[in-house]
């Protein structure tokens, strides 16, 4: 990444967590998530420097940027093992409110603009750092086959219905280009489906470091 396109990131990303910002004292809940999302993606894109071909894929940012390989001096992945699943819920929460229409609290708000802001800070830590051509990093990337995807998704449905035995759960297309992607119906109040999602996103966590796979579950409203 070169140090123009470094900056322009930077920049936006600073612009989206004062949009999250502004949204959230307006009550809009649902934009200030995605903006609180987006101010961190850009963020872990300047961290990252640019992937070898395409685009960040957003759970191989995550997965990538927790991973902490970036920074120097490395920081080890159980240090931002919680960062992950906060990042993770808030990726989920953006998808569930832009594309399903969810309601999004005003905890869940307030809880995305302190992700990426944790986030932001970090990054400002390391913005030292330039990832130019002879500095470039290799990082690994997932690829799953049929067999771990299947049986990541029997073991993941499997965890939801432990937890929430009550669920309704429908296999959904990607948003992106996730390997796993889940519609997860529950009934309940929005606190209380703002509980479940945070309970889920740790079902998938587990099942992401076991089959290095990506995966989205959306919980909605029965």
């Amino acid at each position: 990444m070169d140090p123009q396109e470094m900056n322009r990131r930077w920049k936006t990303a600073r612009e989206h967590l004062k949009a999250a910002s502004v949204c959230n004292d307006q009550g809009l809940y649902r934009s200030s998530v995605t903006r609180s999302y987006y101010s961190a993606y850009q963020a872990m894109w300047v961290a990252l420097g640019d992937p070898t071909t395409g685009e960040w894929r957003h759970g191989g940012a995550i997965d990538t940027f927790c991973y902490g390989q970036w920074a120097t001096p490395v920081i080890i992945p159980t240090a931002l093992a919680q960062l992950r699943k906060r990042l993770l819920n808030l990726y989920e929460l953006r998808l569930a409110g832009d594309y399903r229409a969810v309601i999004v609290t005003a905890q869940e708000s307030i809880n995305g603009i302190n992700t990426a802001s944790e986030v932001l800070q970090l990054v400002a830590q390391q913005k030292g750092l330039t990832m130019s051509e002879d500095q470039s990093m290799e990082y690994p990337v997932p690829n799953p086959t049929a067999t771990d995807v299947s049986m990541a998704t029997n073991e993941l449905v499997l965890g939801v219905l432990r937890e929430f035995p009550q669920a309704r759960i429908k296999p959904h297309p990607p948003y992106d280009d996730e390997d796993i992607c889940l519609d997860v119906y529950l009934p309940g109040t929005p606190d209380e489906l703002a509980a479940a999602r945070q309970r889920i996103v740790e079902l998938e966590i587990e099942i992401q470091n076991k089959y290095r796979v990506y995966t989205v579950v959306m919980v909605l409203p029965q």
